[in-house]
């Protein structure tokens, strides 16, 4: 018996390499479609070839391979006045085509240059209220098909926020360092010490410190948590009340039941009855950052927003009284 040397391709593998060659040769591509639309529509070869940039003999090879793989004539006659009946029902699916393929590619290459896509930001309430929507302004108002997501937090939900790939961008302090976010300062922000207008503090007329918070009702909030003075850690364990929405905040210091410490961005609109009073000393100003997780690829888009960010806080810090970092 002749022993037969083994073969480098199944009989299965050779029918469908067969078949596949065999559709690939089927397929008409796009833009021999697009050609020959440009062709049905001006009634002739000439034109159609001024219109598309070519020459009048690559138009007809186009049309001649569209027939030979159609088996069947687009045209009456060589004139390209008339379509066959073939060449009406081509006509009229390659419209379709065409349109679709044109506004896939103009979105593909829109997302692609942030100017659509999904944008997640978690900011710091004073940052959300007042910067970001000055921000948005100009940026979202340039891309109309945008989406954008906005959650209003701490600083501590806005790194876990981020860490967890919930949100491409996070505004805020930064409570704890993290090798997993890509991190970059923003601004400085000055503390203001926040009570009634007839509180005693509001009283005193020199420069106010952590010192004279000694004897205070303090309502606790996540800033005062960062605020790493003796003065303000002694009252964390002692503190009756913590509140962590601003505005719940300032309701309770407008119902006399303690003062709290705000970042400034935070008491420009304070309710008529309170007062805002800075103070001197270690921890007096809060570091703003912006931050995104290292590990996770990031949208056009979010880059876009982040550049945009940075150009406009120059003019925040101006209009806000915000201290930036060097570049």
């Amino acid at each position: 018996r002749v022993k037969m040397a083994p073969c480098a391709f199944s009989i299965k593998q050779i029918f469908f390499q067969i078949k596949s060659e065999k559709l690939k040769s089927m397929v008409i591509k796009i833009e021999a479609l697009r050609t020959f639309v440009h062709v049905a529509d001006a009634g002739n070869i000439k034109d159609a070839a001024d219109v598309l940039g070519r020459t009048q003999s690559a138009i007809s090879m186009t049309l001649k391979l569209i027939e030979e793989r159609l088996c069947g004539a687009l045209f009456e006659t060589d004139r390209k006045q008339n379509l066959t009946d073939l060449g009406k029902h081509v006509y009229q699916v390659a419209v379709g085509a065409l349109r679709d393929f044109d506004q896939a590619n103009a979105n593909i290459s829109s997302y692609a240059q942030g100017q659509t896509g999904l944008l997640r930001i978690a900011s710091v309430p004073s940052v959300a209220s007042l910067l970001i929507p000055e921000a948005l302004r100009d940026f979202a108002l340039a891309r109309p098909d945008a989406q954008i997501e906005l959650i209003d937090t701490d600083s501590t939900d806005v790194q876990k926020l981020v860490l967890s790939g919930q949100v491409d961008l996070g505004i805020a302090g930064i409570q704890i360092l993290s090798s997993e976010m890509d991190v970059k300062p923003l601004f400085d922000d000055r503390f203001n010490i926040v009570c009634l207008k007839e509180n005693a503090l509001a009283q005193i007329k020199k420069p106010l410190e952590w010192t004279d918070l000694s004897d205070c009702k303090l309502i606790m909030n996540e800033t005062l948590r960062g605020i790493l003075v003796p003065e303000i850690q002694s009252q964390l364990v002692n503190s009756r009340l913590s509140v962590r929405n601003v505005t719940s905040l300032i309701a309770m210091v407008q119902a006399n039941l303690g003062i709290t410490v705000l970042p400034s961005l935070a008491t420009l609109y304070l309710p008529s009855g309170l007062v805002a009073l800075p103070v001197n000393g270690p921890y007096s100003t809060r570091q703003v950052w912006i931050m995104h997780k290292e590990s996770k690829l990031r949208s056009t888009i979010s880059i876009k927003f982040q550049n945009h960010l940075e150009v406009k806080i120059k003019e925040f810090a101006v209009k806000y009284g915000l201290e930036l970092y060097p570049n």
